[in-house]
């Protein structure tokens, strides 16, 4: 009750001068010692007990009616000793309290100090970060480089503002020397720090595959199982007794592993040519001897009007010398020979001289 009444007193001069003062006398009513404003209660110490009350052993007095109710007094002044309850300041006289009071200053000095620190601690961090935002990077598109070469790859590197290192090999479906995949990856819309740098991981060639057999297959089924396997497909002809369009061998061989996207090549059986000759103006039944020797067989004759004698071979289809499977269809063409014309012999001849008729039938 004192403690709260010093606080609330009307003159400021009375109240509490600073918050240590208060404190103090909190601090002594808490371990239950006398405080100090108690002193100050309007009645001398000895005679309240130093709390502002009277003693059990004295009666209550009554106040005279000569006295003004409601009234401001002054309190009486306080003994120098502080009556036994410390000075009038607020402060404890005592030396354990003294200490006391004054660890809590310097912790309280400290703690103010520490917060300061942190405050200005704070404050840095706050205006690093404001300058960060205000100081953005500058950003750039990720440039694709997947199935470029190194040399390419920087080029295009270059002309972002960005860099690119390798940062290894790999088998992937990109040519041997290609980038097979990126770090960051570009996908037309992902970003990236100028100056900044792409990884990039170098193709040492196609996935290995093995190479299936397709040896004595016909063409259209060796080409697609080959490229079902994700192989390319080179054809080479030559001339065989083989069925035409017959795998007579490939490369690489079945059994062994080429990388994909690798060309297999196959050689395919074609049909087997021969010089076929030329049997125009030769008599029909020679030019088949010669044909026929030399085995085709396949020959056909159409007769046609011609001056040439008859059974002459006057064309030949296809025309030699020419290499010709044996086959070919020959076709020749033989004449029938110069047409006659007709003479109507005079009946008027007999009796005439020789040399006049001769002249006649000669014209």
């Amino acid at each position: 009750d004192a403690i709260v009444l010093k606080a609330l007193v009307k003159d400021p001069d009375y109240r509490y001068q600073s918050a240590d003062e208060m404190r103090a006398d909190i601090e002594a009513c808490l371990d239950g010692q006398p405080v100090a404003a108690a002193a100050a209660m309007g009645m001398a110490a000895p005679a309240y007990n130093g709390y502002g009350y009277p003693p059990d052993d004295q009666p209550t007095t009554a106040l005279r009616q000569s006295d003004p109710v409601g009234q401001t007094s002054m309190m009486p002044p306080v003994p120098p000793d502080g009556g036994g309850y410390g000075g009038y300041d607020g402060y404890d006289d005592r030396p354990d309290r003294r200490r006391g009071g004054q660890k809590k200053s310097n912790a309280s000095t400290i703690l103010l100090a520490l917060c300061g620190v942190l405050v200005l601690v704070g404050a840095i961090f706050i205006a690093r970060y404001l300058m960060d935002t205000n100081d953005t990077p500058q950003q750039t598109l990720v440039p694709p480089l997947v199935g470029q070469t190194m040399p390419e790859a920087q080029k295009s590197a270059l002309n972002a503002q960005v860099k690119v290192q390798e940062a290894g090999k790999e088998r992937c479906d990109q040519p041997t020397g290609a980038i097979c995949r990126q770090d960051p990856v570009s996908d037309g819309a992902g970003k990236m720090e100028v100056d900044g740098t792409i990884q990039v991981w170098v193709s040492e060639g196609a996935p290995l595959v093995e190479v299936p057999d397709v040896q004595e297959q016909s063409l259209q089924r060796a080409k697609e199982t080959l490229e079902g396997k994700g192989f390319k497909v080179k054809v080479e002809e030559e001339e065989s007794e083989e069925d035409p369009g017959t795998v007579l061998r490939q490369d690489p061989q079945n059994g062994t592993k080429a990388e994909k996207n690798s060309t297999v090549t196959l050689t395919v059986a074609k049909q087997k040519l021969t010089q076929l000759p030329p049997v125009t103006n030769r008599d029909v039944s020679l030019a088949l001897q010669q044909l026929n020797g030399l085995g085709f067989t396949n020959v056909k004759q159409e007769e046609v009007d011609s001056d040439q004698p008859k059974g002459m071979v006057v064309e030949q289809t296809p025309a030699g010398p020419s290499n010709q499977p044996l086959t070919v269809e020959i076709v020749l063409k033989v004449s029938k020979g110069p047409a006659q014309a007709q003479i109507v012999i005079p009946a008027d001849i007999v009796g005439k001289p020789l040399k006049e008729v001769r002249d006649n039938l000669q014209g």
